[in-house]
């Protein structure tokens, strides 16, 4: 049964008792189990949203100082080293070939700039 079904019918037989008091109480119980609905669904989320980062953060490795997520047999990046330690978010870098025959990253958020081994990114 579901409570909030449950408590709309106790107060519809309260109300038609015409017992003021305890339709005011029924009211406001009905109140405190819609809050714990929804925190209930608040903290589900929080919980889904927790199995994910750490799916995210097991799927990470570190190369040359740069972080690789693996997919599959694959790895996609090069990612920020910085952003995902200090702030969990996974920022692709940007790959920045110059004239010359050294190549380089760069961070779109946090800046960094780093060297890279194009066997990495080829």
């Amino acid at each position: 049964m579901d409570i909030i079904k449950g408590i709309k019918e106790v107060a519809d037989v309260v109300r038609k008792a015409d017992n003021i008091d305890l339709y005011r109480q029924i009211l406001d119980l009905q109140k405190e189990a819609l809050d714990l609905v929804e925190e209930n669904n608040n903290l589900r989320k929080e919980i889904t949203k927790m199995k994910e980062d750490k799916d995210l953060h097991d799927s990470l490795i570190v190369k040359d100082n740069f972080y690789f997520k693996e997919v599959d047999e694959s790895a996609e990046g090069p990612f920020c080293t910085a952003c995902w330690d200090q702030n969990n978010k996974l920022i692709r870098l940007n790959v920045i070939k110059p004239y010359s025959d050294m190549h380089y990253t760069s961070c779109p958020v946090c800046n960094t700039q780093l060297d890279i081994d194009t066997k990495l990114i080829d």
